[in-house]
């Protein structure tokens, strides 16, 4: 089962290619919280996954692919389009499970998928589409401050990453 996450943009790079993936010379991008994430949470098999275990099996794509977002709170019509391009990026490339990482793409994707709650499937161009929302695994978002939040995020992840190698395994 193919998994998409989803970002706002990334202010280091236009490359579309380095959505949420760690920032050379940055430090602790993204992409290295979401890796934390699932190494902290899963079974010890997964206490070495990396950088290139991540880019292998989850693709990633920013509601602005080559551009930073607009400054400002809420989802502004520009969000609600991009999230509509999301979308049929989506179900054209043939995705199972979207990940929405923070609350503006939560609210960019909220009329067009009518998501009600964080753990939701949409049908979405005659396809099942199942959307998961987690909070923005930024390092000021406080949400991960506590380790049952990083667990439960990144026990998702790590479960969606396992569909995935049980797929290839097929």
């Amino acid at each position: 089962m193919r998994t998409l996450l989803v970002g706002l943009d990334n202010p280091h790079s236009v490359n579309p290619r380095d959505a949420l993936l760690p920032a050379p010379g940055v430090g602790n991008g993204t992409g290295e919280r979401v890796v934390e994430l699932i190494r902290e949470s899963a079974p010890r098999a997964l206490a070495d996954y990396s950088v290139a275990d991540y880019e292998r099996d989850f693709d990633r794509v920013n509601l602005y692919p080559v551009q930073n977002a607009v400054n400002g709170k809420g989802a502004t019509k520009a969000d609600k389009m991009m999230a509509q391009w999301c979308a049929m990026y989506a179900v054209q490339g043939g995705y199972q499970n979207v990940v929405l990482l923070g609350n503006r793409v939560r609210v960019a994707f909220a009329d067009l998928a009518g998501l009600t709650d964080d753990d939701q499937i949409v049908e979405i161009g005659g396809r099942d589409l199942h959307f998961y929302v987690v909070p923005h695994p930024s390092g000021r978002n406080r949400f991960y401050n506590k380790p049952a939040n990083r667990k439960n995020v990144g026990g998702c992840l790590a479960s969606l990453r396992e569909r995935r190698q049980q797929e290839r395994a097929r």
